[in-house]
């Protein structure tokens, strides 16, 4: 490395060359440490030597500082000469002048019988003992007629123990002073284009220069690094790499600086910007100060930082454990007293593995409950272990029990109930604030534990005289949704309710809880939707905005605002996924397979749904299950899966579900897998049972499930179209203002139960309702029936039209086959009137012949004799057409008939 080093070895080769007329000169070398000093030396006394002088060489050694003579001795040993006579000089104390004069006589003689110079040279002067110093100045001070030609070096800004020799070398007429400076840019670029590609010494000399600040071992250990990656099959590189080398580099440039360098630079590469290390690594404050200077002198600092990351990895390595654990706690208690950040002083305590004292676990806890609210798990995972291993006192265990259970529900809720127990009893003994406290309810109230989850909110109720204005809000939202989850049976009471907020900022949990009272207690208007958005609107998804936005969602849902709740839950969908929240990220997938089987979009419910199932264990989901499994059932029914939704239906399910809103739709799929299946006596079942629960828990809410139609479709296929027509009625009554998709459908259940006449203005309503709404599927079944009427009407054109249309949005949301209405019935239907199904079926005479019919044979049977084909009946009973031919081969064999038209007309099958 001796680009820019020219004119230094010209004066030196000036110098020598006067010693060879009998001029004797000195030359003391002045640079950085690594600036490149020995090397400018070897390289001179290479060209000098071919030139035909007489090298010495000595070098001064901080080790060797307090022997006397031992530079002196080295210069001796190198020349071949006697040994010098054993105590001579003695540490501390001067040599006298005959004493200097008999040990320097014989390097003077050697001058002197020699025809070519004499170059002594010393590298590291300044680490030179006292007793050598004495007899080179003395040597120096006797070059006017020798050729003799003395060069010392010596690092810049190195305090040295004896700064009298190097004054008074300075003012020696005869000796020169050099300087060394760092490579500039430009040289950095050259000794780049020697050894690399030139281009690419030209794109990245800056880059190299400002890794190295020119200093020219860092520079060699930046070659050779990239020497490394070429030789690795890296045929064309495209950046500086930094690597071992380079940080061999750093720690062989503190290695021959003060021992002090060293200490600094450890602190540097331990504390933050900005602060000063001198406390850290017990210097005084200039002393640090003086060596941070020199350490951006050498290059391996630049502003007080490592020129590159891997500068400070190299010197963090370089620390044996039990120093840096001694380290990182004097760090972590300095920072903690000059009032640093929590979560600063939390990662030294980490990086030392220890927590001794209470400011250090208050740091540790109060970090984890940030890295919870970030969303960084493994951070508040860390702090929360590290305190474990502590000596923390029962409050702080029991606080760090908390915490731990609240980090483990975030990717597996199963995992955190092995701490329920531990917490619940701290919080009995008084042992947690209700930030901790609230945890342990949200757990047990998901795994259907609501008895325990009450006995928790109990001992909360107890203490809420000392609870903070906030805490308390968040009791009372607590309690409220742990009674809208779990209803007793009669219903949420009106003092658990909390009072509507205005505001958002008044407080999150209660303005969310009283979205649901509003949309329960009917009043889900503009008020109840704007508060919805505005908290899905202001609230970044954390651990406190969970529940606000879930709940918010819900609000949207069974408000019938489908197309806004599926923007908002695409959004949180994302940022769940994101912050890697697995908990989350299920749960808002399955709110959004809920929103897309209400939108009609099978094939994205389907989706979705998987997903929730795919990011949350199985064992992990406590009753909030019942959202995921019924949409994946409702949709492998709706897309005509029959064989999928039976082994879903199979699936085990938390008993505690059923106890929950949750477990509505769930009966609801059940009772749609039924109906599709032709068991329609087993679908009115779980409909009427979900019409019971949701009577029961005062949650008759056709948005949240509408059980009187789905009942009434069952009916109507049983041939009780007065039943059919009195719930759907009493639905239409009960739909919102704002609803949607619960009107329309109550419309058109109504329809299939009236006269044809009045058909067209109910189904017209119906699709009025429906457009400009995202609800493709039952706008799909809407237009069907429609078209279905149109078609009785004897107005084909229009039917056409419809019935096409109806086609289309149906292969929209994933359906291949054929699409039903509540209006696919038989002409006798149309011909006899809404009584006709209630009157008894028409049947063979032969009534034991009938008996051998199976349920499905019976139903394939019934409606063949009303005249329906193979593809309607296929449609109507949700199976195949192949299916359906198979059945009628099974009806002709056991009915002894030859082909359908015999079982055509009345008196075909009895009830």
């Amino acid at each position: 490395m001796l680009y820019e080093r020219e004119e230094h070895i010209s004066q030196l080769s000036e110098l020598i060359a006067r010693c060879q007329d009998g001029e004797g000169r000195a030359a003391l070398i002045t640079g950085p440490v690594a600036s490149g000093k020995t090397a400018l030396l070897n390289a001179f006394t290479e060209r000098a030597a071919r030139a035909g002088a007489k090298f010495l060489n000595a070098s001064g050694s901080p080790s060797e500082q307090d022997l006397p003579l031992g530079v002196l001795s080295e210069l001796m040993r190198a020349a071949g000469l006697p040994a010098l006579p054993a105590g001579e000089a003695i540490p501390g104390q001067r040599l006298s002048a005959p004493v200097v004069l008999e040990l320097c006589r014989p390097l003077l003689d050697l001058a002197d019988s020699l025809e070519a110079p004499l170059v002594i040279c010393v590298d590291d002067a300044h680490h030179a003992d006292a007793a050598s110093w004495q007899c080179l100045l003395f040597l120096v001070r006797r070059l006017r007629s020798a050729k003799v030609l003395v060069v010392f070096t010596e690092s810049a800004g190195v305090v040295s123990r004896l700064p009298l020799p190097r004054a008074e070398l300075l003012r020696d007429g005869r000796c020169r002073h050099l300087r060394l400076d760092m490579l500039s840019a430009r040289g950095v670029g050259a000794a780049l284009a020697a050894e690399l590609p030139v281009a690419f010494a030209r794109r990245f000399a800056a880059d190299a220069h400002a890794f190295t600040g020119g200093n020219p071992l860092l520079l060699r250990g930046l070659l050779d690094d990239n020497h490394a990656s070429r030789g690795s099959g890296v045929d064309e590189l495209d950046e500086v790499r930094v690597g071992a080398c380079y940080r061999e580099a750093v720690l062989a440039c503190l290695c021959r600086g003060e021992p002090v360098l060293f200490d600094v630079a450890r602190g540097v590469a331990v504390l933050p910007e900005g602060t000063d290390p001198a406390e850290l690594v017990g210097v005084e404050p200039e002393v640090a100060a003086r060596a941070l200077q020199s350490l951006n002198v050498i290059g391996i600092l630049g502003n007080g930082r490592f020129r590159h990351p891997e500068g400070s990895a190299a010197v963090l390595r370089s620390i044996d454990e039990p120093s840096g654990r001694a380290l990182y706690l004097r760090a972590a208690a300095s920072l903690n007293a000059k009032r640093a950040s929590a979560g600063v002083v939390a990662r030294y305590l980490l990086n030392a593995g220890a927590a001794e004292d209470t400011w250090a676990i208050s740091a540790l806890h109060e970090t984890a409950e940030q890295a919870l609210v970030d969303g960084d798990v493994d951070l508040a995972l860390d702090c929360l272990q590290l305190v474990l291993r502590s000596d923390a006192d029962e409050w702080q265990r029991a606080a760090t029990a908390a915490m731990l259970a609240r980090v483990e529900w975030r990717s597996n809720p199963a995992g955190a109930m092995r701490h329920v127990d531990a917490v619940t009893a701290a919080v009995r003994g008084g042992f947690l604030d209700a930030r901790h406290a609230f945890a342990p309810v949200n757990w047990l109230l998901w795994f259907g534990h609501d008895d325990a989850a009450r006995e928790v909110l109990g001992e909360l109720d107890r203490s809420s005289a000392q609870l903070s204005p906030h805490a308390a809000a968040r009791l009372r939202s607590l309690r409220t949704l742990s009674e809208y989850l779990y209803p007793p049976p009669s219903g949420v009471s009106a003092d658990v309710r909390p009072a509507g907020e205005d505001s958002v900022s008044a407080n999150l949990w209660l303005h969310a809880t009283s979205l649901l009272e509003g949309v329960f207690a009917g009043g889900a208007g503009v008020r109840v939707i704007a508060g919805a958005e505005q908290v899905l609107r202001v609230s970044r998804l954390d651990e406190r905005t969970l529940m606000p936005n879930v709940v918010s969602l819900i609000t949207l849902i069974l408000t019938e605002r489908l197309p806004s709740a599926d923007f908002w839950c695409e959004l949180l969908v994302g940022e769940a996924t994101e912050a890697h929240e697995q908990t989350w990220r299920g749960l808002f997938s399955a709110l959004r397979a809920e929103i897309a089987i209400r939108r009609g979009d099978l094939r994205l419910a389907e989706t979705s749904a998987r997903t929730a199932l795919t990011a949350v264990p199985g064992r992990s989901w406590g009753v909030g299950i019942g959202i995921a499994m019924g949409v994946l059932l409702q949709a492998s029914t709706a897309l005509g899966s029959l064989d999928a939704a039976a082994e879903l239906m199979q699936a085990p399910v938390p008993e505690a579900m059923y106890r929950t809103p949750f477990g509505l739709g769930y009966l609801r799929a059940r009772g749609l897998y039924h109906h599709a299946a032709g068991r329609f006596d087993a679908a009115f079942e779980e409909f009427q049972l979900v019409g019971r629960l949701m009577t029961k828990w005062a949650m008759d809410l056709p948005a949240l499930v509408p059980w009187r139609t789905d009942a009434a479709k069952a009916l109507l296929c049983l041939g009780q179209v007065s039943r059919a027509h009195a719930l759907a009625a009493e639905q239409l009554r009960l739909c919102c203002p704002a609803g949607t998709g619960s009107r329309a459908v109550s419309l058109r259940v109504l329809a299939a139960t009236s006269e044809l006449a009045e058909r067209p203005a109910l189904l017209n309503k119906a699709v009025d309702a429906l457009q400009g709404y995202d609800e493709r599927l039952e706008f799909a079944h809407a237009l069907t029936d429609l078209g279905r009427t149109h078609q009785a009407l004897g107005d084909a054109g229009r039917a056409r039209v419809m019935l096409d249309r109806a086609q289309h949005i149906a292969r929209q949301c994933g359906i291949t086959g054929g699409i039903t209405g509540a209006l696919d019935r038989s002409p006798e239907f149309e011909r006899h009137g809404p009584d006709f199904a209630e009157e008894p079926w028409p049947g063979l005479p032969a009534e034991s012949a009938v008996d051998e019919l199976s349920d499905a044979e019976r139903r394939v049977a019934v409606l063949v004799a009303r005249r329906l084909t193979n593809r309607q009946i296929a449609g109507k009973l949700f199976i195949t057409v192949s299916t359906v031919e198979q059945h009628l081969t099974q009806i002709y064999r056991k009915l002894k008939v030859k082909s359908r038209v015999e079982l055509h007309g009345a008196d075909v099958l009895s009830a």
